[in-house]
């Protein structure tokens, strides 16, 4: 199994489960409240941490796929655009080929929005 092929059954795996925790939460007696809640005082709310998570896949199909995807960085309000969010980047992970990523000898050079760089 090649890197590629690890990394898209990885990101996969992670947005399932993400869907999964976003089904839990619908059944929760806040409702679409605990949406805006925080577990703890320093972290960001349920719907950044959620739009944080489809990032982080969409980012890294984007980097490493050449891709043309831009970030949504709209705040997610309900559970239905949460999960609508989820999919759309569950299909981008389904149909991404990965003999289009880097071979795995090849450097990739990622520069962060901060400036931060790494090769």
């Amino acid at each position: 199994m090649s890197y590629a092929t690890a990394a898209l059954a990885t990101y996969a795996n992670v947005l399932g489960t993400l869907d999964h925790l976003v089904t839990k939460a619908e059944g929760h007696a806040k409702g679409e409240a605990l949406l805006q809640a925080r577990l703890a005082e320093d972290m960001f709310p349920l719907h950044t941490q959620i739009r944080f998570t489809v990032d982080q896949v969409v980012t890294a199909l984007k980097r490493l796929g050449n891709l043309e995807l831009t970030s949504d960085d709209s705040d997610i309000t309900t559970f239905a655009e949460a999960h609508a969010c989820i999919a759309a980047a569950r299909d981008l992970v389904a149909n991404t080929d990965p003999a289009t990523w880097p071979a795995s000898g090849e450097t990739v050079e990622f520069t962060l929005p901060n400036g931060m760089a790494f090769a």
